[in-house]
């Protein structure tokens, strides 16, 4: 019986550029980039991120947009804070952002997700973030409008359901 070969692919969450060039030297596919663990992760400074896509020649950066800890139900600062940082991630050559909103029934809030997809551009991948974990529905239902492809991105349908 031939062996099935697996398509892995190695992420490793850091909060620095020690951690990053770790990361990479050891052979990471990609780096959760964050700080504030402790808090379960949030939006890293401009400055960090910066420094991290200067260190990462190979591994991929991506940068979690989490404006505070706490629950993923986000007001209207908020939520245009997530969009200035998606922005700023961007702009300093980021290949991917983490992010993730709910509504207050448990819910993925779709709408404010798509809306802070508008500022992503073409060729930056989106992951759902740690409140895809405290959503209570995890089932395709609650993604209706999602395809969550094997590299973990989220690709946009043309009509979001709410």
């Amino acid at each position: 019986m031939a062996e099935q070969q697996q398509d892995y692919q190695c992420e490793v969450c850091v909060t620095s550029v020690y951690g990053c060039a770790v990361a990479e030297r050891c052979g990471a596919d990609r780096v959760e980039l964050c700080s504030a663990l402790s808090e379960g992760g949030l939006t890293p400074s401009a400055g960090l991120i910066a420094l991290c896509r200067q260190t990462l020649a190979v591994t991929k950066l991506h940068v979690l947009i989490r404006p505070r800890a706490g629950d993923f139900l986000y007001d209207g600062d908020e939520l245009r804070v997530m969009g200035a940082d998606l922005v700023q991630a961007q702009n300093l050559g980021a290949d991917g952002v983490l992010l993730g909103c709910l509504r207050a029934d448990g819910t993925l809030d779709l709408a404010n997700i798509v809306a802070l997809l508008s500022d992503v551009g073409p060729h930056t991948a989106v992951t759902l973030h740690r409140a895809f974990d405290w959503c209570k529905t995890k089932s395709r239902r609650c993604c209706r409008s999602w395809s969550l492809m094997p590299s973990g991105a989220v690709s946009r349908s043309k009509s979001p359901a709410s």
